[in-house]
């Protein structure tokens, strides 16, 4: 963990020097929740990503900070978890969303994806009776959504 730490702090202070956008962004690691939300605001601070890919291996919790992230075109997580429904504002720019081994509530998902009015593609991998009945579920609330 000692190595991780040394390059989440390479990585924050690259941000920080780094002059021009940055469009894409891809992290593999085992972090906690602070240094991933620290992580995630250095990333916000210029607005320009429209790319983030995180693969998480011990299952974060996701930073309120990313919601920020209104720029975003093509968001992947895969094992992290999201707990922030109410504060959730969606991506108004995001037409790509992957979810793999996320945990999310079948409220709070719904409320993310139909929050994103620019959508286009949604991957949501989890074992398949889950899936099933998590994309069915979200697929009748759209629905009743659209007709309201």
């Amino acid at each position: 963990m000692i190595h991780e730490r040394n390059y989440i702090d390479a990585m924050k202070q690259c941000f920080l020097l780094h002059r021009g956008p940055l469009l894409e962004f891809s992290l593999l690691a085992q972090t906690d929740s602070v240094e991933l939300g620290q992580l995630i605001s250095h990333l916000s601070m210029k607005n320009t990503l429209q790319i983030l890919t995180l693969d998480m291996t011990n299952e974060s919790t996701l930073p309120l900070s990313i919601f920020s992230m209104h720029q975003l075109t093509k968001l992947s997580l895969h094992k992290c978890c999201i707990n922030h429904h109410s504060k959730i504002k969606g991506f108004k720019n995001l037409t790509s969303l992957y979810l793999r081994d996320v945990k999310i509530s079948r409220k709070t998902l719904l409320h993310l994806v139909s929050s994103c009015p620019l959508l286009k593609s949604f991957t949501l991998v989890v074992a398949l009776v889950v899936a099933l009945v998590v994309a069915l579920a979200l697929i009748v609330a759209l629905v009743v959504e659209q007709l309201v």
